[in-house]
């Protein structure tokens, strides 16, 4: 049970605590793992008992423990859903028997859009347009404000809001590559230049430059983006967060989004 719990620590991703290693990282490990293990012991078998081991019962051996392994090891529901699929799917792709171009291809396109997520702990969450609207009517047309998004995706929200407000600057940081170049080339693109596209992480912003700092990220940064935001954002400045709480800290508003239980939480420095 002990090594279990340290494994887990090892593999568990919490709000509080970064992992050792990265969760999808841990979760290629599993499926290596087990198919070690299980290829182990399908030969075992058909050497000892000369049973004949076909490769469907593989299959539903490998997806079984793969599941049951990222089940003991406490990650996220999803995981283990994944670890369960991951072998069929392999199956699937070999049975079509497309250009191998074409996989690697689909690869460089999702790790250009996904694969941030390894390091920023962030999958991809675009903003809907309803959520735009939401934060629209938290500005204040009268002042002089400058907007930030953290993790600005393909610039929706920023160009969105340049739309309602021309008069405002507003600045984006995305660490995903794909998402980055759209974003920038389609601020360079727009009328005016009043929308600023970095590449990066969040981490190495400075909140302080800023009256309003917009996120849509995750439940497992918003701990350490809520200290950054308490050390750097000045008095009178607003955080806000679309569906994603900060624990421990009440929003000072909460703004339903539509008929969903999804709100926009903003708390007031």
């Amino acid at each position: 049970m002990l090594k279990f719990r340290f494994l887990s620590d090892l593999f568990k991703l919490t709000p509080d605590r970064q992992p050792l290693i990265p969760v999808a990282l841990a979760a290629l490990f599993v499926q290596l793992i087990c198919f070690f293990l299980v290829l182990v012991s399908v030969s075992l078998i058909h050497r000892t008992l000369n049973v004949p081991i076909y490769p469907l019962y593989f299959v539903i051996a490998l997806s079984s423990a793969a599941a049951l392994a990222a089940y003991i090891l406490r990650l996220d529901w999803w995981w283990c859903v994944i670890e369960a699929l991951f072998p069929w799917l392999v199956c699937l792709a070999t049975s079509l028997q497309l250009n191998p171009q074409l996989y690697l291809i689909l690869f460089l396109l999702l790790f250009a859009i996904c694969g941030a997520t390894l390091f920023s702990r962030v999958p991809y969450y675009p903003s809907p347009d309803r959520a735009v609207e939401m934060l629209a009517q938290q500005l204040s047309p009268e002042k002089s404000l400058s907007v930030l998004d953290v993790g600005s995706g393909f610039g929706g929200v920023l160009l969105g809001l340049a739309e309602k407000f021309p008069q405002f600057k507003y600045a984006g940081i995305e660490l995903a590559l794909f998402p980055f170049i759209v974003s920038w080339c389609r601020a360079k693109l727009r009328p005016g230049a009043n929308v600023r596209i970095q590449f990066g992480n969040y981490e190495d912003i400075d909140l302080a430059a800023f009256d309003v700092v917009y996120a849509y990220l995750s439940p497992v940064v918003m701990s350490g983006l809520w200290e950054k935001v308490q050390q750097e954002m000045l008095p009178g400045t607003i955080f806000i967060s679309y569906e994603f709480v900060v624990h421990g800290r009440k929003p000072d508003f909460a703004i339903q989004c539509g008929y969903e239980e999804i709100y926009l939480y903003g708390w007031k420095m």
